[in-house]
């Protein structure tokens, strides 16, 4: 009877401790497999998210580009009437008219009436960028003399380049029975470069030839 018991309780013993074997074997080999769970989860996440702020990002992107392009089409047409009012006043204030020329149009920066007023404008490079000008001229025989030069817009040095914003200022009013000549007008002092890029531009589309009025009676 007494070893019988020791036998049973050798045999509980044994089987405890092959419990506890399996317990521990069963551990080591759940422990890494719900580690490499995890981490797959957690890269998984980390790309879904950078996928949902690249495509938060690309919309962003692509709501800014549509109200830019709406903006700029709602934009031009003011723009564009502005600019064409600004082109009618100097016009008028070069010709000494109410209205433009009622015959001719511009082409190729140039517009020849059928009472031989010719317009011309056109664009230097200054020391600040473009200087815009326009002219009135006195078409005769295949040349023109120039009646009056006025600068429609530029980006000068504020202090140093102020004549042009002047059409009475002397250096402007030289130009006045000038024609391919014109690019030999003195420069001035301080404003070299302005003086010689506005004078020379004028020079050269006075040295073009003349179109043709059109529209004219015969």
């Amino acid at each position: 009877m007494t070893e019988d018991r020791a036998g049973v309780r050798g045999d509980e013993s044994d089987g405890a401790n092959e419990a506890a074997v399996d317990g521990k074997t069963a551990g080591k080999s759940v422990g890494p497999a719900t580690r490499t769970t995890t981490g797959t989860t957690t890269v998984t996440t980390a790309g879904q998210a950078g996928a949902k702020a690249l495509g938060t990002f690309l919309l962003i992107g692509f709501g800014c580009a549509a109200l830019l392009a709406a903006t700029v089409q709602v934009t031009r047409a003011p723009i564009e009437r502005n600019r064409a009012a600004q082109e009618a006043g100097a016009i008028l204030q070069l010709t000494g008219r109410d209205a433009p020329p009622a015959t001719g149009a511009w082409q190729d920066d140039a517009w020849m009436a059928c009472d031989g007023t010719l317009l011309l404008r056109g664009a230097a490079e200054g020391y600040g960028g473009a200087i815009r000008w326009m002219l009135a001229a006195e078409a005769q025989e295949g040349s023109a003399r120039i009646r009056r030069v006025l600068v429609t817009g530029h980006q000068e040095t504020p202090g140093i380049a102020d004549f042009l914003n002047d059409p009475a200022h002397p250096w402007l009013l030289q130009f006045a029975g000038r024609g391919a000549d014109a690019a030999a007008v003195d420069t001035i002092t301080g404003a070299t470069i302005t003086t010689r890029a506005l004078s020379r531009s004028i020079g050269a589309a006075l040295a073009r030839p003349l179109a043709a009025a059109t529209g004219c009676e015969q």
